[in-house]
């Protein structure tokens, strides 16, 4: 580990190069950067003009080569502002990849992976920089930084110290070796652990003494899951300040001080809980400065009101505007958890799955929290991960699933053409020659999507949609001059004046992001707290790009929108009745319309505005009610619907039974884009987990839940109901249902909508071993099916198969193959294996138990009348079967002439597996 002291004291650029050969012993001789590099200028690398403004003295310096042959360029980038600009690392990037150059094919050449940038802005920070990938436009690039005052742990014990060199190494081993000085994800997953460890510490999990005693809450098994969502909201809120005090003014004053919140503050404060967070949650944050009452709290008067509910006081947080002793948790748990935190760096860039800072970043929380998430059920005592089915999808599948899924929404929404969509939406691409009236088609389409992920975890989906629609939002109206032309005026006041204060700030990317949110994503999970964080989520990316004005109200800080009807807890497989006259009714209903309007006014209410609405929401829906009471007598079905609607209360903490998007949401045409990974659970965990009845109740909701589905078939499904009718379905599921019988009905029914299969493969989630796909389907039809493979953190099309070719029941399996003729022509042949015996699904590990008993070895001679015959990948072989005379092992057990009794078989498993 490198001392942080010795970093702290690099202050320019030749006390760094004295620690590069001193403390990570590069070959570099003892003498200043003009002697020890190769000067290159913006004319030798033909860069833009916009690109030479960003670089102090317009010139990029290449450090002298260790050794012959050397793998690595290294370059030196002087910037002449703090801020690492993306955008020209990479045009610099183009100028030194071979056959990227264009003009200067004499200039020196390295791939894209071996290329490292040091860049620096004065005495104010140094950021190391590498690209991944073999694209310059797509590659991935990862940095870590450093700036004065700033943590610096993770930089001295992770980053710097995979970058020391060894002579002795070969070519290739320096190359892998300096590269892990940018694995991301080794950090991140370190992180999580020691997270989760101050979780278990609060909760009494994993074998630890629980230090969280709650007020009126036993230690009885009913009771676990308060203890686990209190510390998933205590951690959560927590770490979002945390991020809080790294968003500054231009005067360098963070929004929140470090005198209340930091590792100093939780050694110096008795009762650091009621005396310090909870008043700066509830009474602070959660409230204008003019409505707050005098604090201990240092300063409180410059940390700004945030609404967006997500400090208001939840029922088990216990508050209810004065501290409630018998909460009760350690200033010692405090110490060492902020501890933790300032070990680490963390930034506040939200980082892509191409633009990556070696940091705790944003995205980080949805990770942490879909793991806190997998905790145990108290009902079933498994965990919430195996009874809901739920793994955290990675960055990249993300990224791809949204990139796919907006370039098919453009291809049918817009005449853009292909060629002109995968520009706009692909990063690092530049559109020149896009038509004013091209580049509005794009606006408005954008303007007018709709997207839902139904089972949306931590959000990770949803806000992949925001961070790529900015992509493409970013780069046809950079200042919003299409936009405001367009639709400022159709804004409601409040909103509109909000938007115009940015506007005359220039914070574009603020009011991007808030129009995204406030119009185009919506989410949907069974987990009220899985809902919070994905809220919690939203709230980032917006505080993130504010703007911090010091002299101004709130510091500048727009208050958060409210989400409520954004985002909703509520089982998504169970509907409202699908009556047209059901919805006619409510239609022309004053009530209706009422809350509608109030569903629009709640999104920017704040104080005692809010709580009006939201008590004129409740006061409306029991109207409704009593106006049902009339209904019952005429309609039995109307009534039994309005009873439903009350049940749903989005101010409360409960999730709904059901969930209608018409409701909810105001969406009644359907959703352009439905991108999810639903949960994994299939049919015999389901009646373990004690939810026969649930799973009785989607049978009869569902068409293509057949057989031993699991019940991502019933969220295909669902997904399809809510779909537009121009729009695409995304989603990632495991593979069995592309050849499996319980399959059978929900390929034929999209047959003619699938338009292409990814193979993402095993080991896409870390903790769930299972073989993954993600499937487009569209509501229009294909001719055509894509087939998508995976390897090496790249995706490679293998092949386009005319659907014409293909047979019902429509296995799509074999088409992955690389040997599809010749398994085309094997279907072909007039014999086959079902022709001879029936075929069913492998066993299952249940089943495979329940065989057991049943199994002999064959004393006699065979009769088929009353035997069958033991046939598994042991017994037989490509071209002959291994029945009696190789040996078959069996649950620990070996047979040679394994059978079983026909009339036991066919009791205990109706059908045969082969005969």
């Amino acid at each position: 580990m490198i001392e942080q002291q010795r970093v702290y004291r690099i202050k320019a650029l030749d006390s760094l190069l004295g620690f590069l050969r001193e403390d990570l012993y590069w070959d570099l001789p003892e003498a200043s950067i003009d002697d020890v590099s190769f000067e290159w200028t913006g004319l030798d690398l033909n860069l833009s003009e916009d690109v030479n403004k960003k670089l102090k003295d317009g010139l990029i310096r290449q450090l002298q080569p260790f050794v012959t042959h050397q793998p690595w360029g290294i370059f030196v980038v002087e910037f002449v502002t703090r801020e690492v600009s993306i955008i020209t690392l990479r045009q610099i990037l183009r100028c030194f990849v071979a056959k990227r150059r264009g003009a200067r094919p004499d200039l020196p050449a390295w791939q894209c992976e071996n290329l490292l940038f040091i860049c620096l802005y004065g005495e104010n920070g140094f950021t190391f920089a590498h690209f991944k990938g073999d694209k310059p436009y797509s590659s991935r690039l990862t940095t870590f930084s450093w700036h004065p005052g700033e943590p610096v742990r993770t930089v001295c014990e992770f980053n710097l110290p995979a970058l020391v060199y060894d002579y002795t190494w070969t070519l290739e081993t320096w190359v892998e070796q300096w590269q892990k000085a940018f694995d991301v994800e080794k950090v991140n997953k370190d992180f999580y652990k020691q997270i989760a460890r101050f979780y278990y510490r609060l909760t009494g999990k994993e074998g630890q003494k629980r230090e969280l005693v709650l007020p009126y809450v036993g230690d009885d098994s009913g009771n676990i899951s308060i203890y686990e969502e209190f510390a998933v909201r205590l951690i959560g809120r927590s770490i979002f300040c945390w991020f809080l005090k790294h968003k500054k003014s231009a005067n360098d004053v963070p929004l929140i001080l470090p005198e209340a919140l930091s590792l100093a503050a939780a050694r110096e404060t008795t009762d650091f809980y009621h005396s310090m967070l909870e008043p700066l949650f509830f009474e602070v944050m959660n409230k204008r400065v003019k409505e707050r009452k005098p604090l201990a709290i240092p300063r409180s008067e410059i940390i700004p009101f945030l609404n967006g509910g997500l400090f208001e006081p939840h029922p088990n947080d216990f508050y209810q505007g004065a501290p409630n002793y018998g909460l009760k948790i350690p200033d010692a748990w405090f110490i060492d958890f902020f501890s933790l935190l300032e070990r680490y760096n963390f930034t506040i860039t939200e980082n892509s799955s191409i633009d990556v800072d070696v940091a705790v970043d944003p995205e980080m929380l949805g990770r942490i929290f879909e793991n806190l998430l997998a905790e145990v059920v108290p009902e079933t005592g498994e965990t919430a991960r195996k009874a809901t089915g739920s793994y955290y999808t990675p960055r990249a599948i993300v990224d791809y699933m949204v990139e796919q899924s907006l370039k098919q929404y453009l291809l049918t929404k817009t005449e853009l053409g292909e060629e002109k969509i995968k520009r706009l939406v692909d990063y690092g691409e530049y559109i020149e020659g896009f038509s004013s009236e091209e580049k509005l088609t794009a606006v408005t389409a954008l303007r007018e999507i709709k997207v839902i992920d139904p089972a949306c975890g931590s959000g990770a989906f949803l806000m992949g949609v925001l961070h790529r629609m900015l992509v493409v939002l970013e780069k046809v109206d950079p200042r919003l001059e299409l936009w405001r032309a367009q639709y400022l005026k159709s804004l409601d006041g409040i909103v509109r004046q909000m938007v115009e204060k940015n506007i005359s700030r220039e914070n574009w990317a603020y009011i991007r992001k808030l129009m995204i949110i406030k119009d185009s994503i919506y989410g949907v999970d069974i987990q009220p707290i899985a809902v919070e964080i994905a809220k919690l989520r939203c709230f980032l990316s917006l505080v993130v790009d504010e703007l911090v004005l010091d002299n101004e109200e709130n510091r500048g800080i727009e208050p958060l929108p409210n989400l409520e009807f954004k985002f909703v807890a509520a089982n998504t497989l169970i509907g409202l009745p699908p009556s047209v006259e059901t919805q006619g009714a409510f239609g022309t209903s004053e009530a209706i319309k009422k809350l509608k309007d109030l569903r629009e006014s709640y999104l920017r209410s704040f104080g005692a505005e809010k709580a009006q609405i939201e008590k004129e929401f409740r006061a409306t829906q029991r109207k409704l009610f009593e106006e049902s009471l009339r209904w019952k007598s005429q309609n039995l079905a109307l009534s039994k619907v309005a009873e439903q609607l009350i049940e749903w209360d989005p101010f409360s903490y409960e999730s709904c039974s059901w969930f209608d998007p018409a409701w909810m949401f105001g969406i009644e045409d359907g959703f352009d884009i439905v991108i999810a990974n639903p949960p994994y659970i299939d049919s015999e965990l389901m009646v373990n987990l004690g939810q026969k009845d649930l799973r009785e109740t989607i049978q009869r909701t569902y068409t293509m839940t057949k057989g031993n589905w699991d019940i991502y078939i019933a969220f295909l499904e669902r997904g399809f109901r809510v779909l537009n009718r121009n729009g695409v379905l995304t989603f990632i599921t495991p593979d069995k249902w592309i050849s499996k019988p319980f399959g059978d009905a929900l390929r034929k029914a999209t047959i003619d909508n699938i338009f292409c299969i990814l193979r993402s493969g095993r080991g896409v989630f870390e903790s769930s071993n299972v073989d993954s796909i993600i499937s487009f389907f569209s509501s229009t039809k294909h001719n055509q099916l894509k087939i998508i493979d995976s390897g090496h953190d790249r995706f490679v099309f293998k092949k386009q198969i005319d659907k014409s070719s293909l047979k019902p029941p429509f296995s799509f399996d074999y088409l992955f193959s690389d040997h599809l003729l010749i398994l085309l022509k094997i279907d072909n042949m007039p014999k086959k294996l079902s022709d001879l015996a029936g075929c069913e699904n492998a066993c299952a590990t249940s089943d495979a138990y329940k065989l057991e008993p049943l199994i002999k070895d064959l004393s006699a001679a065979f009769d088929r009348t009353c035997q069958l015959k033991i046939v598994n990948t042991g017994t037989i072989s490509k071209y002959y079967p291994r029945w009696g005379k190789h040996e078959m092992t069996y649950l620990g057990h070996k047979y040679l002439c394994p059978i079983v009794d026909r009339g036991k078989f066919l009791s205990l498993f109706k059908k045969e597996s082969l005969l």
